[in-house]
C-alpha cells in the first residue's frame, strides 16, 4: 500500500479477525481508510429482500412517459 500510494481497502474475512489482525488495523486507521466486512455479510440479494419492489422491464410506452418528466 504504501510502495503504491493506496490511502484505501477492503477487507472481506470468513469468520472472524484474528486478534493481531485487528490490531494491525487500528495501528493502520490513522493513515488508512479500511472497511472491514464479513464474507456472510455480503451474500445478501438486496433484489429478493421483501422491502425492495419487483424489477419489471418497462413497456415502450411506460418508458415514453418516464423520459417525459
Amino acid at each position: 500500500m504504501i510502495s503504491q500510494s493506496i490511502m484505501k481497502a477492503i477487507v472481506v474475512y470468513q469468520k472472524s479477525l484474528t486478534p493481531s489482525a485487528n490490531k494491525i488495523i487500528l495501528e493502520m486507521a490513522p493513515k488508512y481508510q479500511i472497511e472491514l466486512f464479513q464474507e456472510s455479510e455480503l451474500i445478501v440479494n438486496i433484489t429478493q429482500h421483501i422491502l425492495v419492489p419487483r424489477h419489471e422491464v418497462l413497456t415502450d410506452e411506460e418508458k415514453k412517459t418516464l423520459l417525459e418528466r
